[in-house]
């Protein structure tokens, strides 16, 4: 009995500490990964931007040559931000965000309807980033990079998934948020509401409008 109302404490000091000042970052982090991520698919794919141009940018901090220099590693496709994999973040390791979501899970002896596992698929208090790893926002066919899911993108059930669910949700979700798509698939996804909460569908500026 004690240590679940132990938990329960963390869980809301956690709550308030990520709703203040970490939370007021996480459009910042969004909009920082969608503008370099422009700038990646103009240089790198369509080879529209020439190379004099890309290092402009770089050399006067419109770009961030060290995210895009890691976009172009396995592994690291689809990374939200550097601050995801830096250590010297509170945990000193790397954010949730860089965990698969079939992968993650409590250890053994944990009851499943803790708000520890409802923590496993919270945004990264970090980054606002829910899942970039390459397992869940690259198309393993196409090899297309779809991008990260975000705190604002419609959110389902992650807990009632099993592990395969989650990966092939998590892929859908992203293919419908990637700023590149073209796809045109507004084919429905098990768990999530069809309501406009998320950004999912919208253009980079009106969904950049909505934080000034």
């Amino acid at each position: 009995m004690h240590l679940d109302r132990c938990e329960q404490v963390r869980h809301q000091f956690l709550e308030q500490r990520t709703t203040s000042s970490e939370r007021l970052l996480w459009p910042l982090h969004r909009i920082h990964y969608e503008q370099n991520r422009l700038i990646y698919e103009k240089r790198f794919r369509e080879r529209t931007l020439s190379r004099a141009t890309y290092a402009y940018l770089v050399r006067y901090r419109i770009a961030d040559g060290d995210l895009i220099a890691k976009w172009r590693r396995r592994g690291y496709r689809a990374l939200c931000s550097l601050w995801a994999i830096s250590r010297c973040t509170a945990a000193r390791s790397h954010a949730i965000c860089r965990v698969p979501l079939r992968k993650r899970r409590l250890s053994e002896g944990a009851r499943a309807a803790t708000p520890a596992l409802r923590r496993l698929f919270h945004p990264s208090s970090v980054t606002g980033c829910v899942t970039c790893t390459d397992d869940d926002c690259v198309d393993p066919r196409s090899k297309q990079v779809l991008g990260p899911i975000w705190f604002d993108d419609v959110q389902p059930d992650w807990e009632a998934m099993t592990p395969a669910q989650r990966t092939a949700t998590a892929r859908k979700l992203a293919r419908k948020s990637a700023l590149w798509s073209t796809s045109g698939d507004n084919a429905p996804i098990p768990g999530v509401s069809s309501r406009g909460d998320g950004s999912g569908g919208d253009s980079v500026a009106s969904r950049h409008a909505q934080y000034r």
